[in-house]
């Protein structure tokens, strides 16, 4: 008998942490991710104006750093991983969706781009935010903040040749509808207020995705540094997101969602990322077909938390397209109101628009 084999059916099974080790090893973790936090690029907008506010949750963008993730690899393992990088409870109908779009995914091939060419990424990304505004009648500010729904398009153009110049158009698109228990009268005085107007375009360019000066992001990082299993992957992902959520599993959901919005993310990554899901207990699928942006397709929740509204990823199980995310509900707001959302295609352009004739339009 082999003697590596030997030793792994007799070694002792890992016992459970106890609380006060997860406590542990989450404060070491988080201390480490403080010290070697990089710089994010804020991929999602958040409101522009003093007046208004984003009512929901930030998205995470900062990566984790090398040094970090060295340090707490062996306290991961032993302390973190185990309570939740276990495998089962999933529910069939979401998993058989999920693995359709893995399989789909590597059969259709990515837009190859000839030299001079670009990826065309398209984002259009809704959420709900809060403000207060100057009542028309008497000029002063009214008492009570208004909840709307605003927005910012981005299109992003991608090279041939990753390592040169990136293009990103961002357009805010200022006060959409009310949202909440807003009345369309409170919405209408909102929008009326000269402060409420959109933000302006702004144009962004960046060698290699760098924009804003930023090094390392989920747009510059290399995907194919991870594991390339999906419960290896799983485990990592979980590692890497202890601390950022009441839920692990939902968060393991939104890390991947996050990079999968981007647009850039080749077809064998995103087979992966929908295997790896396809792993995630607590999730369901839903029974109508959701659309975004314009395109329709399956929708799988994610794992719920407490004060949460419910968080679902969109995707054409037929393709293995994916086409966005969203949040539906929440406390102050109805069960079925989406309160954010994200929507993303992918064309090819033959070239990228100039800050002049952006700017100038």
């Amino acid at each position: 008998m082999d003697s590596l084999k030997l030793l792994h059916d007799h070694r002792p099974e890992p016992q459970a942490p106890s609380a006060d080790a997860l406590i542990s090893a989450r404060a070491t973790l988080m201390s480490a991710i403080d010290k070697e936090r990089s710089g994010a690029v804020p991929l999602r907008s958040d409101a522009r104006k003093p007046h208004a506010t984003r009512r929901t949750k930030a998205w995470r963008w900062g990566m984790l750093g090398g040094a970090a993730a060295v340090a707490a690899g062996t306290l991961l393992v032993t302390q973190v991983v185990l309570p939740y990088g276990t495998f089962g409870s999933v529910d069939p109908a979401a998993a058989a969706a999920l693995t359709q779009a893995a399989d789909n995914a590597v059969r259709f091939s990515d837009p190859v781009l000839k030299p001079g060419q670009y990826l065309k990424v398209t984002t259009r990304d809704r959420n709900v935010a809060f403000g207060d505004y100057s009542d028309p009648a008497t000029g002063h500010r009214a008492a009570q903040s208004v909840d709307f729904m605003q927005g910012e398009d981005f299109t992003m153009y991608v090279p041939a040749d990753r390592a040169s110049t990136w293009v990103w158009v961002r357009q805010p698109t200022g006060p959409l509808a009310p949202a909440g228990s807003t009345t369309a009268q409170e919405f209408a005085a909102f929008k009326a207020d000269p402060a409420s107007k959109p933000g302006e375009t702004e144009y962004v360019t960046g060698r290699g995705g760098r924009f804003y000066g930023s090094m390392d992001t989920p747009l510059t990082e290399d995907l194919a540094d991870l594991p390339q299993d999906p419960k290896g992957l799983l485990r990592h992902i979980y590692a890497i997101t202890v601390g950022q959520g009441a839920n692990p599993r939902r968060e393991a959901f939104v890390w991947m969602a996050d990079r999968l919005r981007l647009g850039t993310v080749d077809a064998q990554t995103r087979s992966l990322f929908f295997r790896t899901m396809a792993l995630i207990p607590g999730s369901s699928v839903l029974e109508q077909p959701v659309t975004l942006g314009g395109q329709t397709g399956t929708a799988v929740q994610a794992p719920g938390a407490a004060g949460q509204g419910v968080w679902q990823i969109v995707f054409d199980p037929s393709t293995g397209q994916y086409i966005g995310e969203r949040e539906v509900g929440g406390e102050g707001f109805a069960p079925n109101e989406v309160t954010e959302s994200s929507s993303v295609t992918v064309s090819v352009a033959n070239s990228a628009p100039t800050q002049e004739q952006v700017l100038t339009k």
